[in-house]
């Protein structure tokens, strides 16, 4: 699936296939980018005529820990697809305080599949954060891997957030924006001013678009 995003000078290109393997996985935290990455695997298998089984998990993140089910639930709806939904995976008290994955979840996730691909949503974002510099070493790649190691694939990770938002436009489901949520500082609906909030808005002032308000359900 070849995608055109963004809007100059912030536009690029997303050539996104899903290799045959016997079943698919991704990490859904309930934000923005992992909702839509979903959708975008959905919408792949459904181009290739494939009912390759897509397994979730999801990560509880405060103020609202159901959100991330939720938005797996509504999305499954809106494309009569069967989800299977595992247990919450944050591991180490690190991240189960900040409603994050870590590197056990996805070892624990690829552990119980003999063929399956991992999927997270980073993203290129105008401030780095630690994990993805780790990830990627400061090198272009998508994808990463290590000796006895699950290996987990980053569609967005060179990308800026108006061109990951910009796929809910092309695909026609910017209606299930107003489901996420992505605060950093776990305020409800959004406190505006964490890099989470101030990342998103500049992502939809590039595309020259507002952001629904937050909808707690459908």
């Amino acid at each position: 699936m070849l995608i055109e995003l963004g809007i100059s000078p912030f536009d690029c290109e997303l050539d996104f296939t899903i290799p045959e393997v016997d079943n698919v996985g991704i990490f859904v935290a309930g934000g923005l980018d992992s909702a839509i990455l979903l959708c975008l695997i959905i919408e792949e298998l459904n181009r290739a005529n494939r009912d390759t089984p897509i397994h979730i998990w999801t990560c509880d993140k405060p103020p609202d820990p159901k959100n991330a089910a939720r938005i797996v639930k509504i999305i499954g709806e809106e494309y009569n697809r069967n989800l299977i939904y595992h247990d919450n995976y944050p591991v180490s008290d690190e991240a189960k305080a900040n409603g994050v994955f870590d590197f056990q979840s996805t070892r624990d996730a690829y552990s119980q599949f003999d063929s399956i691909e991992l999927y997270m949503a980073g993203n290129n974002s105008w401030e780095k954060t630690q994990w993805v510099d780790l990830i990627t070493h400061n090198n272009p790649i998508l994808r990463w891997s290590y000796p006895e190691e699950p290996h987990v694939t980053y569609p967005f990770l060179n990308m800026l957030k108006s061109q990951m938002i910009d796929i809910y436009y092309k695909l026609n489901k910017e209606h299930l924006m107003q489901y996420t949520y992505s605060c950093s500082k776990k305020e409800h609906p959004r406190c505006d001013r964490c890099y989470s909030c101030v990342e998103a808005a500049t992502g939809f002032g590039e595309l020259g678009k507002v952001r629904p308000e937050f909808t707690e359900h459908a």
